[in-house]
């Protein structure tokens, strides 16, 4: 379902890019929880307070703020996203002896998303932190009255969290990684001004990765390009769809879809092998074959987010704050990649765009 047009009000969103979504459809897992006091971790091995989640517990004093920590999996970028935003909340004077999480993951699996919201809300923390699309609707859902701080969301408004970008007006506010689709597509067509076919892979079942190939879409038949995609249901597809688009694309543009970027390599794979440019809008271009990534600082926006959790736990009605993106577009490009593909960047990209360094 495409975002209405109020998505659009209020704060005017510069580019950013990703929200997530991992949908295994697979049996319920056991999980068992830990906890840390003081500087030491200690493990718990009593069993979770529910065989559908892996809670973790970080144990401050008496009198901290009780966070709860709901995460989609433990995709890199969702962990980073939530490592960075206990940095920014440090940051605002909520350390340790201030403030205890307790992180609850749906290990990528979407059956086990409502039964956690339930969960998380039962517990009566004094704020949810969620990193996933999916994650952050079933919180909200569960309650109107808990303050919920959203991480990189991709259409908090479409998504029905927020009344509008610059007031909120409920009980969830956060940070947004929304790139616009035709910004994404300006650029790579800098890059390949000869391009005529735009192909990407998408889940249906993600509202945002919707969004974004709906808007690219109508983003290339703008341009009166031909727009190409091929869609999947689970992660396990992705390679299949990536060489669906093998001869008919000159180019692979991927949005904010977890559940597509869990399968970069496959796609990088196909891509390399079939000398096609490939674009996305997270992550590190770390996998040769992936040629750049277009999209924003996952850092700085958990940072931001934990900037909006201690504003409200000193006393913010989620409401009244604004949800915040970045006001630059980040990009970054791997050389083996650029060097096999033979794709020179032109002038006026080459000092804006950063050259991935292998560790």
């Amino acid at each position: 379902m495409r975002p209405k047009s109020k998505r659009r009000q209020g704060v005017r969103l510069k580019p950013a890019g990703f929200s997530l979504l991992t949908l295994l459809m697979v049996s319920l897992l056991t999980a068992c929880g830990s906890s840390s006091a003081g500087n030491g971790n200690v493990k718990n091995t009593s069993p979770a307070s529910s065989p559908t989640q892996a809670a973790t517990a970080s144990t401050g004093n008496g009198n901290s703020k009780q966070v709860a920590i709901f995460q989609m999996s433990d995709l890199d970028l969702l962990t980073l996203i939530t490592d960075n935003f206990k940095k920014g909340l440090e940051e605002q004077g909520y350390g340790p002896d201030k403030v205890t999480f307790k992180t609850y993951d749906a290990q990528g699996q979407s059956n086990l998303i409502p039964t956690i919201a339930r969960q998380i809300v039962e517990s009566h923390p004094d704020l949810i932190f969620a990193v996933g699309t999916p994650a952050v609707i079933a919180v909200a859902k569960e309650s109107s009255t808990i303050p919920i701080v959203f991480g990189a969301m991709g259409d908090p408004v479409g998504s029905g969290v927020a009344e509008s970008l610059e007031h909120p007006g409920k009980n969830a506010t956060g940070t947004t990684d929304w790139i616009p689709p035709s910004k994404t597509l300006d650029v790579v067509l800098q890059i390949l001004p000869n391009a005529k076919r735009i192909g990407t892979i998408y889940d249906p079942s993600n509202q945002n990765g919707q969004v974004f190939h709906d808007d690219l879409q109508k983003a290339v038949a703008q341009k009166g390009l031909q727009f190409v995609d091929a869609s999947i249901a689970n992660a396990g597809e992705v390679q299949n769809a990536a060489r669906s688009l093998s001869g008919r694309v000159d180019c692979i543009i991927i949005g904010p879809d977890a559940q597509v970027v869990d399968g970069n390599p496959a796609i990088a794979a196909v891509a390399l092998r079939g000398k096609i440019p490939y674009f996305s809008t997270t992550g590190d271009p770390e996998v040769d074959g992936q040629l750049m990534t277009l999209g924003v600082d996952y850092s700085t926006l958990g940072r931001m987010s934990g900037e909006d959790a201690a504003a409200i736990l000193g006393g913010q009605k989620p409401g009244d704050r604004p949800v915040r993106g970045m006001d630059h577009f980040t990009m970054e490009i791997n050389p083996t990649t650029q060097q096999r593909l033979g794709i020179t960047l032109p002038t006026q990209l080459q000092s804006q765009v950063k050259v991935f360094e292998k560790k």
